[in-house]
């Protein structure tokens, strides 16, 4: 039972947490009246009502009505209407390590902790104003019950950041590599490990609702693997669709991999041999790519514009060379570009353009280009740093000579593509950056 120090009227109490860690299983939902027992010490006993640690009327307690004792202890109970929610109070700058990045998502994007054995989810679409109102974020405390289903009370928890009111979802570190990043015969092989664990999932009444590779952790170490990022809530229609999604899954992880058999180049698959020199590459780069002994690419499950290629070669060597980018008919975005090993024999620009023409043609508008590119989460401390703080126009001059602004103008000028401005949204550590293309450049690709 773990306990805090409440300092009132020149008393110290201990107060129990013990209230605080029982959620209800209706969807969180419980009565207002909960009360937080408070043990003995220094020969006094009482009892303390929750609402009282915040206001009198505990319906419209805030987190800025957190008691003394918060900071201490690092643990209140949430009071909002009917629900009761658990989280922690932490200092995000003390315990998350920003600068290692572990993955992302939609949802959000998961930093290392400096403990090196935590992650932090930050979440994408929460803002602090959300996190003060305690509106739209129930979901996150959905997905904290149902990883604590599966892998124990203590595996995850919210914490919202004490200084910013910036939420986090913490979670044990797993020490694995998701199948997403695995060799597709790899991927076959470990395949009875995915549906042990997606059998262990329904045991526990659980489905998972974003079946993506990615999701789905494999660890050496345990010879298992662990789905990642789903929620609590199961009804019908999710169990439908999950054993729908589980058969998907499996057929594509057997059947051919259609990306690798020559279908999308006007070439025939070429050995990776004999382009191992920079003197002897093809004008047609995209041969290279497109050659199964050097990449693997893999298009997404649960949306048919978004690819991601795995150079193998680089792998082999432990660098990372990974692509993941979404190419619609009127926006491209970039999401994660990683080019560890720089003597790779071609540019990061150069696997965009075998990503859209894949893409593009399996959604038949090749030849179609882009009216917005979005560059996601953009971290080259370069980029930033000398584009922070600039104007409109300042901005657009600048931008295609950062690290960043070569690597795009580069992709943008083999598509014979001119820029008509460019946005930045500051963020922390990662900024977003928007290029609107000139209309009559952004029609057709000879």
């Amino acid at each position: 039972m773990r306990q805090f120090e409440e300092i009132q009227s020149g008393k110290r109490k201990v107060v129990s947490t013990n209230d605080c860690d029982q959620e209800s299983d209706a969807a969180l939902s419980v009565s207002v009246n909960a009360r937080a027992a408070i043990e003995k010490m220094r020969g006094q006993s009482e009892q303390v009502n929750a609402g009282e640690r915040y206001s009198v009327d505990n319906k419209n307690a805030t987190l800025n009505s957190t008691p003394t004792w918060a900071g201490a202890s690092k643990r209140i109970l949430c009071i909002d209407g009917n629900t009761r929610m658990n989280y922690m109070v932490i200092s995000a700058a003390a315990e998350v390590d920003f600068n290692i990045v572990i993955g992302g998502g939609g949802e959000g994007v998961v930093y290392a902790g400096k403990d090196g054995e935590s992650v932090y989810k930050k979440m994408r679409d929460i803002s602090e104003e959300h996190v003060k109102a305690k509106k739209g974020i129930e979901f996150v405390w959905l997905e904290k019950k149902g990883l604590n289903a599966l892998y124990g009370d203590d595996f995850s928890e919210v914490v919202i950041d004490v200084e910013k009111n910036l939420l986090f979802l913490k979670i044990k570190r797993i020490n694995g590599m998701p199948m997403s990043k695995m060799r597709s015969n790899e991927v076959r092989e470990k395949s009875h490990l995915l549906r042990q664990a997606l059998e262990e999932m329904e045991e526990k009444g659980l489905v998972h609702n974003d079946m993506q590779l990615k999701n789905f952790i494999y660890s050496a170490a345990d010879n298992r693997v662990f789905p990642i990022d789903f929620t609590y809530g199961v009804g019908k229609v999710e169990k439908d669709r999950f054993q729908e999604t589980k058969a998907r899954l499996f057929e594509d992880i057997f059947k051919k991999n259609n990306l690798n058999d020559g279908s999308f180049s006007d070439q025939p698959p070429v050995n990776v041999q004999d382009y191992t020199a920079l003197s002897s590459l093809p004008n047609d780069i995209l041969s290279y790519i497109e050659c199964i002994r050097a990449f693997d690419h893999q298009i997404s499950e649960e949306c048919p514009y978004e690819i991601t290629s795995f150079d193998l070669e680089a792998c082999e060597e432990s660098f990372e060379n990974v692509f993941q980018n979404r190419f619609e008919p009127e926006v491209w975005t970039l999401l994660n570009n990683v080019r560890q090993k720089k003597s790779s024999p071609y540019h990061a620009s150069d696997i965009l353009r075998y990503q859209y023409e894949v893409i593009s043609r399996r959604g038949g508008y090749y030849g179609r280009l882009p009216r917005r590119i979005i560059l996601d989460s953009v971290g080259d401390e370069d980029t930033i740093r000398t584009t922070q703080n600039l104007n409109t126009q300042k901005l657009k001059e600048i931008f295609p000579f950062t690290p960043v602004g070569k690597f795009i103008f580069r992709l943008m000028e083999h598509h014979k593509l001119s820029f008509e401005s460019v946005c930045m949204q500051a963020g922390n550590p990662f900024c977003t950056y928007v290029i609107l293309i000139k209309p009559n450049t952004s029609s057709y690709m000879p």
